[in-house]
């Protein structure tokens, strides 16, 4: 019985307990209202109607100008709302908002009719203190008079069918607000001056003849430009000195954030005697270009031989004139094909970032610093026929600088290619980074491959421009060419450069007897070389006379310090010319050859691990001694090499017609002269 009452009892709690539970909360609903389309745009001044979609979780309202009415006005939930605008009668178009409110969500829906046919609205007097532009109208008004203000686009432009008079000079503040402008069809610039700012634009579907602003003034900014890939551009052939860019033709502000995605291709039949300057997004600058980029193809071909002179071409800047230290260039980037085909003779520089800096004959210079800009896409230069005084000077980076790099990489494929066998291009300078770099490097890397393929001849001093190189050979290296100024000077640092590219270089049948250097970081150094390294394998097919590869540096006048090559080098000379009997070769796992004529020539901390290989393959009995050395190939008898903590693993081979006139070293090779 007390089991039975104990039994009892628990029912009773769990009925009590159950009655006592609370009824649940419903969670409390975010408003939320959403509508669909955004705008209504009468298509005429004669009565409207359009249709709005409205998706809402919580009752609404909405309200309209008094020149618009809404059925329904009002709903709880989804609907569909009819919008029905009257005819316009007046002189002037006119434009409002309807509002729709959902509790403490909102939205706001964008309606205009154009006024009355035959009375259309006047053009907009400029604002003293800044207006805001929001039709084709208002920004050919605001072009034709641009009041020093701060004027704001405020809706996206179409400028189909309008005849566009550029703004002769600005100086006030354009804000794209991220709008774009499009269909516009520019004969010139833009604007033809800038000292103040335009800034947060978009331009698609449109053609451009001389770039978005001519000059751009010292102070003035250009920032937040894109040129989409649906845009084109056809700069007209220069007869005289021109500086063309996309966005800015000569600039000495601050372009920055800018980019340029449409392809443009540039064909002309001759180039002028003055000096020409293309760039993707710079044609000249004498400011800052920094956080540029190049998505879209930039090409030139000249069909007629140019005229002796220097030009430059790049996927970014052109050509960049600073000062000493000054960061001209900075954190630029070219992914798209960059590339040049003419016919000699013509001095041209050509990078995937930038062309070059000035260049005047025995007169160095130094113009300031690119730094940390990196390219990714292909860089070509290309001669049909080739011809004596061409001058080629070509960079994954930059063409030709007189002045430093700093931190600048190279992914792309370099190539410099000529036609011909029977005729030659003159003074190559092929660098996966830079052609010429005078004033030092530190931090560059190549890891694009490298292709050249032709003829090639020598030069003469004073042709060949104040920038460095043996005045006769054809130079080439991984990360850059030739480097450091025309004399000698060590106190100009190459320091921690890497070349991981590979490349093959094939040339043909010369008609005269120059000599190649080729080195897989740099092809030939005027100053010092510190923390450098190649991984990269490289064969040169030569039938030059005298040859030089090392995996460092091809030539030097100084020793090198921390460097390491694990490339492997290979010479095939098969010389043509048996007039001469000077055949020579030098392949060095460092430096091949160091060309100074007396005192002391340190190595330190300098490995080798890559295998050195020369075939000579020649029935031409020779005079001159040929090396293969793991470290140094040759130095002059009275300098003073010496090598510290220095070691070879590599192995040395050399197929030779007569052994008596090679030599071979795990350090050095040999002497000359």
């Amino acid at each position: 019985m007390k089991k039975l009452s104990f039994i009892f009892a628990a029912i009773a709690c769990i009925g009590i307990v159950a009655g006592c539970k609370s009824d649940p909360v419903e969670p409390e609903v975010t408003p939320s209202i959403s509508v669909a389309p955004t705008s209504v745009a009468a298509t005429s001044a004669a009565a409207y109607t359009a249709t709005l979609s409205v998706v809402s979780n919580v009752a609404w309202t909405a309200t309209a100008p008094s020149w618009v009415s809404l059925t329904p006005a009002k709903g709880d939930g989804n609907a569909s709302v009819k919008v029905e605008v009257a005819a316009n009668e007046a002189t002037d178009a006119r434009t409002g908002e309807i509002v729709f409110a959902a509790s403490s969500a909102g939205v706001k829906v964008a309606v205009s009719q154009p006024a009355a046919a035959g009375t259309p609205s006047p053009d907009p007097t400029p604002d003293p203190v800044g207006t805001n532009i929001a039709t084709a109208d208002q920004f050919i008004a605001f072009l034709a008079n641009p009041t020093d203000a701060e004027w704001k686009i405020t809706a996206d432009i179409d400028l189909s069918g309008k005849t566009i008079t550029p703004a002769a000079s600005f100086a006030g503040t354009l804000d794209g607000d991220g709008k774009t402008i499009k269909n516009a069809t520019l004969s010139s610039n833009l604007f033809t001056s800038v000292s103040g700012t335009v800034k947060n634009i978009t331009f698609s579907n449109s053609s451009f003849a001389g770039g978005i602003v001519g000059t751009l003034a010292a102070g003035g900014t250009v920032s937040g430009i894109t040129v989409d890939a649906t845009c084109s551009a056809a700069f007209p052939e220069p007869t005289e000195s021109k500086n063309y860019g996309v966005v800015v033709g000569y600039s000495e502000g601050t372009v920055e954030s800018c980019t340029k995605a449409a392809a443009v291709n540039l064909s002309y039949e001759a180039l002028p005697a003055a000096s020409c300057s293309w760039g993707g997004i710079v044609g000249y600058n004498k400011g800052l270009v920094k956080d540029c980029v190049n998505s879209g193809d930039f090409t030139l071909t000249v069909k007629a031989p140019a005229k002796s002179t220097f030009h430059s071409f790049g996927g970014v800047v052109g050509t960049y004139e600073g000062t000493e230290g000054t960061v001209m260039v900075s954190r630029c980037t070219n992914s798209a094909k960059v590339s040049v085909e003419y016919n000699s003779p013509v001095y041209f520089f050509t990078g995937g970032v930038v062309g070059g800096t000035p260049s005047a004959k025995n007169t160095p210079g130094n113009y300031g610093i690119v730094e940390d800009c990196t390219n990714t896409g292909d860089v070509a230069m290309h001669f049909p026929s080739g011809g004596s005084g061409s001058y080629p000077v070509i960079g994954g980076v930059i063409g030709y600088a007189e002045g430093a790099l700093k931190g600048c990489v190279n992914r792309g494929n370099i190539s410099l290619t000529c036609d011909s066998e029977t005729t030659t291009w003159t003074c190559p300078r092929l660098g996966g980074v830079g052609g010429i770099v005078t004033r030092g490097a530190s931090g560059c890397e190549n890891y694009g491959a490298i292709s050249i393929k032709g003829l090639y001849a020598g030069g003469t001093d004073g042709n060949r421009g104040s920038g460095n190189g043996v005045s006769k050979p054809g130079i080439f290296g991984g990360v850059i060419a030739a480097a450091g100024p025309y004399e000698h000077d060590g106190s100009v640092k190459f320091e921690n450069c890497i070349n991981e590219g590979s490349f093959t270089i094939n040339f043909g049948t010369l008609t005269e007897t120059p000599n190649t250097q080729v080195g897989g970081v740099f092809g030939y150094v005027t100053g010092t070389i510190s923390g450098c390294t190649n991984k990269g394998d490289i064969t040169l097919n030569s039938p030059a006379r005298v040859n030089r590869l090392g995996g460092i540096a091809a030539g030097s006048a100084y020793g090198a310090t921390g460097c390491t090559n694990s490339g492997n080098l290979k010479i095939v000379n098969t010389p043509k010319l048996e007039a001469s009997t000077n055949w020579v070769n030098y392949v060095a796992g460092i430096i091949a050859d160091v060309n100074t004529a007396a005192g002391d020539v340190a190595f330190s901390k300098c490995t080798n691990s890559g295998s050195m290989t020369l075939e000579n393959q020649t029935d031409i009995a020779t005079t001159r001694v040929s090396a293969v050395a793991g470290i140094l190939g040759c130095a002059k008898a009275t300098a003073n090499a010496e090598f510290t903590e220095c070691s070879n693993t590599g192995t040395l081979t050399a197929n030779v017609k007569d052994a008596a006139f090679c030599v071979s070293g795990d350090l050095r090779g040999g002497n000359y002269y």
